[in-house]
């Protein structure tokens, strides 16, 4: 997949990913693959990581250079109508977005707009509004993306939500994805209905290094999620998207 740009999700996106920011040499053998050593064994010298929050960047960043890996960093949030409105019809306007920073002051600003989130939008999750990012926003150091799933298409065309954003400040980039999901010819149309700019990048997430290694993740996915009350298990994981092997390193290699 030389067009498809891998995206990285390490464990520090808690319950999301197997995978670790720690250098080859401290790697375990027995233990989780690092986003690090998959690099180095694949050949990609510019990693996107793209993480729920940004407890992680700092040794991504440490160990990333120390392996001459240049890193990109996203931060996916939560986004609603409007951040200090905090009540139940909000969650069924409440979709995801990835800022992603193109240098150090747009790392800055991913600071600044996590903390924001976390601090004055904080509803069950930390949660940021359209307004607030525009705040923070200057063309040259952040790019806002619609990632694939979770997005405000995605749970409007499948889910049958009212999801709305407004994102006229900027040219958003919407990611397309390929994950042998039945759905995935929806949310492509979608995605092209909305983009009449082609702002389009395709791209594959990274949870894992191996098709083979989905059991362990959705172990891992089971024992750290909970829904309604009661932790998920193997028989009923009651996960999304845990229909696919395919968010793997393998998937994007062989393709």
């Amino acid at each position: 997949m030389k067009d498809t740009i891998p995206l990285f999700k390490s464990h520090y996106s808690l319950g999301k990913s197997i995978l670790t920011l720690e250098n080859p040499e401290d790697q375990i053998d027995s233990g989780p693959n690092s986003i690090i050593s998959l690099c180095k064994e694949s050949g990609i010298k510019k990693a996107f990581l793209v993480e729920d929050n940004m407890s992680g960047f700092l040794q991504a960043y440490t160990n990333f250079k120390a392996n001459n890996i240049t890193p990109v960093f996203g931060l996916r949030l939560n986004i609603c109508p409007d951040l200090s409105v905090k009540n139940e019809e909000q969650l069924s306007k409440t979709s995801k977005i990835i800022l992603i920073a193109k240098n150090e002051k747009g790392y800055r600003s991913l600071i600044k707009i996590f903390t924001t989130a976390s601090r004055d939008g904080f509803y069950y999750e930390p949660r940021i509004d359209s307004k607030t990012i525009e705040k923070f926003y200057e063309e040259e150091e952040l790019l806002v993306v619609f990632p694939y799933y979770d997005s405000y298409l995605h749970l409007n065309v499948l889910e049958d939500k009212s999801c709305v954003v407004n994102f006229g400040f900027c040219d958003p980039v919407f990611f397309k994805e390929q994950n042998d999901l039945p759905f995935n010819h929806i949310i492509d149309k979608a995605i092209e209905q909305a983009s009449p700019k082609n702002n389009i990048i395709k791209v594959k997430s990274i949870y894992y290094k191996e098709k083979k290694d989905f059991k362990s993740y959705l172990a891992f996915r089971c024992i750290t999620g909970r829904k309604g009350g009661r932790s998920n298990n193997l028989d009923k994981p009651n996960l999304d998207h845990m229909s696919s092997n395919e968010f793997c390193l393998e998937s994007w290699r062989n393709n």
